[in-house]
């Protein structure tokens, strides 16, 4: 009989898993949710970049503060930046309806739903409210423990590893009001804090690999320079782990508040 901890494990594997196979076997969907929509994204931001910097790079690149305080550099930065956020809201939301509701796309171009999109801009807002107001009070205790100690090698490495987890953690728990708000049951932070809490071991579990996973990927292609190759494969990784944690959060919500079970 296998321990708590192998069934934990298993149950946050089995999750994993079942988020790829979304994306695997309904892969031509997949390509009609996301692909113009995507490459938009990538042609503004090739453009913007290439415009602001030189360099033909599929993801923006650091600018020097000189180079910010110009009146259209802000303008491109933030018109790039607004583009990217229209496009992630407007395909996640296209997920979750597709995969709770089975609401196919019906061409390559999915339907924009006002009223789905507004809420799950809404919950977004209020996460980064909370996590704002958490962040200011981490920021606090860490700058008095690292101060106190004298020490920024090893304590501040194990602090960042620590709240990371946290933070994902915390904000694991708190997600499930994206994939509702994108079928309109309005869930509320509270009621997601509550009811994945019989599911606590198996969402660290799925934290910490994923966390584990984010500082080796990000360590790797810091390594890397930047130009059009490497940006493009790092923009299609990007995309990819993207909308596999979409599809972790709409797995949970299969699970945890329509009591779906693995195989459906």
């Amino acid at each position: 009989m296998p321990t708590y901890f192998e069934s934990t494990g298993m149950l946050a594997f089995q999750i994993a898993k079942k988020s790829l196979l979304l994306i695997t076997n309904n892969f031509y969907d997949v390509l009609r949710i996301c692909a113009v929509l995507y490459l938009l994204n990538v042609i503004v931001n090739v453009l913007a970049t290439y415009a602001l910097t030189g360099i033909w790079a599929v993801e923006k690149v650091e600018f020097d503060d000189e180079e910010i305080n110009s009146g259209l550099v802000a303008l491109m930065v933030i018109g790039s930046i607004l583009v990217s956020a229209i496009v992630t809201l407007w395909v996640a939301v296209t997920w979750h309806r597709y995969v709770l509701l089975e609401e196919a796309p019906n061409g390559w171009i999915p339907r924009w739903n006002k009223s789905a999109n507004l809420s799950y801009f809404y919950q977004f807002l209020k996460l980064v409210l909370i996590f704002f107001v958490l962040g200011l009070m981490i920021a606090v205790i860490v700058a008095t423990s690292v101060g106190n100690t004298g020490n920024l090698g090893f304590l501040f490495s194990a602090i960042i590893v620590v709240m990371s987890v946290a933070f994902g953690f915390t904000a694991l728990k708190m997600s499930l009001i994206f994939p509702s708000a994108a079928v309109e049951t309005n869930m509320g932070v509270v009621d997601s804090w509550s009811m994945s809490g019989p599911y606590n071991k198996t969402l660290l579990a799925l934290t910490v690999a994923s966390v584990g996973f984010g500082f080796l990927y990000e360590t790797i292609a810091g390594l890397l320079d930047v130009n059009m190759f490497t940006s493009s494969i790092r923009f299609f990784l990007n995309a990819f782990f993207g909308f596999w944690g979409l599809s972790v959060l709409t797995t949970l919500y299969g699970i945890i508040v329509e009591g779906r079970e693995m195989e459906d």
